[in-house]
Protein backbone atom coordinates (compact mmCIF):
# COMPACT_ATOMS: atom_id res chain seq x y z
CA UNK A 1 0.00 0.00 0.00
CA UNK A 2 1.18 3.73 -0.63
CA UNK A 3 0.58 6.55 1.17
CA UNK A 4 -3.00 7.96 -0.05
CA UNK A 5 -4.60 5.04 0.24
CA UNK A 6 -6.11 4.59 3.74
CA UNK A 7 -2.25 3.89 5.60
CA UNK A 8 -0.81 6.10 8.03
CA UNK A 9 2.80 6.90 9.03
CA UNK A 10 2.71 6.52 12.28
CA UNK A 11 0.39 4.59 15.24
CA UNK A 12 0.39 4.94 18.59
CA UNK A 13 -1.33 2.58 21.27
CA UNK A 14 -0.94 2.74 25.34
CA UNK A 15 -2.02 0.66 27.72
CA UNK A 16 -3.97 -1.11 25.14
CA UNK A 17 -2.00 -4.58 23.96
CA UNK A 18 -2.39 -6.59 27.25
CA UNK A 19 -6.61 -6.03 27.26
CA UNK A 20 -6.85 -7.92 23.78
CA UNK A 21 -7.77 -11.10 22.93
CA UNK A 22 -5.68 -11.64 20.25
CA UNK A 23 -2.57 -8.79 20.06
CA UNK A 24 -0.55 -10.94 17.27
CA UNK A 25 -3.97 -10.04 14.87
CA UNK A 26 -3.93 -6.04 15.82
CA UNK A 27 -0.36 -5.80 14.88
CA UNK A 28 -0.97 -7.28 11.85
CA UNK A 29 -4.01 -5.06 11.03
CA UNK A 30 -1.34 -2.15 12.63
CA UNK A 31 1.46 -2.87 9.85
CA UNK A 32 -1.51 -3.39 6.91
CA UNK A 33 -2.15 0.42 7.73
CA UNK A 34 1.20 1.74 8.17
CA UNK A 35 2.88 3.00 4.89
CA UNK A 36 6.16 1.25 3.74
CA UNK A 37 8.32 2.38 6.80
CA UNK A 38 5.56 3.73 8.59
CA UNK A 39 6.36 3.78 12.95
CA UNK A 40 4.42 1.98 15.51
CA UNK A 41 5.03 3.03 18.72
CA UNK A 42 2.89 0.75 21.99
CA UNK A 43 3.25 1.13 25.40
CA UNK A 44 2.20 -2.05 27.68
CA UNK A 45 2.42 -3.63 31.05
CA UNK A 46 5.97 -5.01 31.65
CA UNK A 47 4.97 -8.87 32.76
CA UNK A 48 8.50 -8.85 34.68
CA UNK A 49 7.75 -5.57 36.89
CA UNK A 50 7.33 -8.17 40.28
CA UNK A 51 5.51 -5.39 42.42
CA UNK A 52 2.29 -6.53 39.77
CA UNK A 53 2.56 -9.75 41.11
CA UNK A 54 2.61 -8.46 45.27
CA UNK A 55 -0.68 -10.69 46.54
CA UNK A 56 -1.97 -6.65 47.90
CA UNK A 57 -3.61 -4.45 45.77
CA UNK A 58 -2.71 -0.79 45.89
CA UNK A 59 -4.90 1.31 43.82
CA UNK A 60 -3.34 3.89 41.23
CA UNK A 61 0.38 2.50 41.32
CA UNK A 62 -0.02 -1.04 40.09
CA UNK A 63 1.27 -2.80 43.03
CA UNK A 64 -0.62 -5.98 42.68
CA UNK A 65 -2.43 -5.43 39.51
CA UNK A 66 -1.75 -8.70 38.08
CA UNK A 67 -2.17 -11.01 41.26
CA UNK A 68 -6.06 -9.86 41.87
CA UNK A 69 -9.15 -9.28 40.60
CA UNK A 70 -9.98 -5.63 41.52
CA UNK A 71 -7.59 -4.45 38.87
CA UNK A 72 -10.76 -5.19 36.28
CA UNK A 73 -13.36 -3.65 38.85
CA UNK A 74 -11.38 -0.27 39.13
CA UNK A 75 -11.06 0.44 35.04
CA UNK A 76 -14.71 -0.34 33.77
CA UNK A 77 -14.50 -4.09 33.94
CA UNK A 78 -11.71 -4.02 31.42
CA UNK A 79 -10.02 -7.33 31.51
CA UNK A 80 -5.96 -8.05 31.18
CA UNK A 81 -5.53 -11.09 28.66
CA UNK A 82 -2.60 -11.61 28.75
CA UNK A 83 0.84 -9.00 29.02
CA UNK A 84 4.33 -9.24 27.62
CA UNK A 85 7.84 -9.65 28.28
CA UNK A 86 10.54 -7.73 26.31
CA UNK A 87 10.96 -10.97 24.51
CA UNK A 88 7.19 -11.52 23.75
CA UNK A 89 6.93 -8.13 22.36
CA UNK A 90 9.80 -8.79 20.03
CA UNK A 91 8.56 -12.08 18.94
CA UNK A 92 4.63 -10.67 18.16
CA UNK A 93 6.00 -7.89 16.31
CA UNK A 94 8.42 -9.62 14.52
CA UNK A 95 5.74 -12.30 13.19
CA UNK A 96 3.63 -9.36 12.51
CA UNK A 97 6.31 -8.44 9.78
CA UNK A 98 8.14 -5.15 11.62
CA UNK A 99 11.45 -4.81 11.46
CA UNK A 100 13.77 -2.16 13.29
CA UNK A 101 12.14 -3.46 16.18
CA UNK A 102 13.33 -1.83 19.98
CA UNK A 103 11.83 -2.53 23.21
CA UNK A 104 12.73 -1.32 26.50
CA UNK A 105 11.60 -0.94 29.67
CA UNK A 106 10.06 2.74 31.11
CA UNK A 107 8.26 4.41 34.08
CA UNK A 108 10.87 2.71 36.65
CA UNK A 109 10.43 -0.49 34.64
CA UNK A 110 6.61 -0.81 35.45
CA UNK A 111 6.05 -0.42 31.22
CA UNK A 112 7.47 -1.66 28.23
CA UNK A 113 7.60 0.41 24.71
CA UNK A 114 7.91 -0.70 22.00
CA UNK A 115 9.27 1.01 18.73
CA UNK A 116 8.92 -0.71 15.14
CA UNK A 117 9.42 0.01 11.80
CA UNK A 118 6.89 -1.16 8.92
Amino acid sequence: MKRGRNTVAELQTKNLLEHLPDPGRFLRLCRLVLERGGRLTLITDNAAFIPFYIPIWVRHFGVGAHSVNRYALDHCNSVHYMVFTRMHLENLLGVAGFSRIVVRPILLGSRLEARAIS
